[in-house]
């Protein structure tokens, strides 16, 4: 099941656990570095970090010195002095990218046993630990859904995974088929009456039952509210894809990171108000999807 630990460990903190307080209107028409379409569809970035993006992404700033580096000459990419939102979320998205390639790598290598260089459909369940004799309606739902994000995942078809194609089942918002397929597995198993979207009821049901608190469900139902773009009621495949994803807990992220530091809010930071402001953003959750990670790159 889609949960909020489960995306938050997936999206660089491993990057998204989700939540976003900020509205959507103080979202739309902002660049989101190439990654979201204007539309909210996820842009699979498939010719892979440009050249230098691999160079000290993963390591975690020690000074304010360092951190000041990192906006200005990483994450500011017109070089124009001001860091947008757009920058913000470009470079987490990055930045996550980045991880995962280097977990798949690790994977691929643990899980080929015919060392190959590629994942079989076998090779694959063995890695991921699926329980063969478990027959439970759920387990054979799990199992379904993953063997549907293989095919769509195995772009030459020929019944492997290689290195870039076991990376698109795992960071499915590089590709869109997969990420399709991936999002329609999810929402249908969030969606109890089988209409292809979510209501409210349901949404809340998944991400408070949980918690008996009545703050967790009115968290959660801002959550559905921000997600409903249309304002239609539900939440369907396409306005699910940025949740699924997490790049709508990035795009909060960073907006409430851009908000902390720009000191007279222009919508863009400066070295300056960095500088100012970075003891108050030394604890964001922010610093943490940037830094956290490989510490080799």
């Amino acid at each position: 099941f889609v949960n909020f630990a489960v995306m938050k460990l997936s999206l660089l903190v491993l990057v998204a656990g989700i939540g976003q307080a900020a509205a959507q209107d103080d979202l739309e028409g902002q660049d989101d570095g190439g990654y979201v379409k204007q539309d909210g569809d996820i842009l699979g970035d498939e010719e892979g970090l440009e050249d230098g993006d691999e160079e000290d992404m993963g390591a975690q700033p020690a000074t304010k010195e360092d951190f000041l580096a990192m906006l200005t000459k990483r994450i500011d990419g017109d070089n124009d002095g001001k860091v947008t939102h757009g920058e913000l979320v470009d470079h987490a998205m990055k930045k996550n990218k980045q991880d995962m390639t280097i977990s798949t790598e690790e994977d691929l290598q643990e899980w080929d046993t015919n060392k190959d260089g590629k994942i079989s459909w076998d090779e694959l369940k063995a890695g991921m630990a699926v329980d063969e004799e478990d027959t439970s309606q759920e387990a054979q739902t799990e199992q379904d859904n993953m063997h549907r994000k293989f095919l769509a995942a195995d772009g030459d078809s020929d019944g492997l995974l290689d290195k870039d194609e076991l990376n698109h089942f795992f960071f499915p918002a590089g590709n869109e088929k997969v990420l399709k397929v991936d999002t329609e597995n999810e929402l249908r198993i969030l969606d109890k009456d089988g209409d292809g979207k979510l209501t409210k009821e349901e949404f809340i049901g998944e991400f408070a039952a949980d918690q008996d608190d009545a703050e967790a469900a009115a968290k959660a139902e801002a959550e559905f509210d921000q997600l409903d773009v249309n304002k239609d009621g539900f939440i369907d495949v396409h306005e699910f894809k940025d949740l699924h994803t997490g790049v709508h807990y990035v795009r909060h992220t960073m907006k409430e990171f851009l908000d902390l530091l720009d000191g007279n809010k222009d919508g863009h930071v400066t070295a300056e108000e960095a500088e100012t402001h970075f003891d108050d953003a030394t604890d964001h959750e922010a610093m943490h999807l940037w830094f956290s990670g490989n510490d080799e790159l």
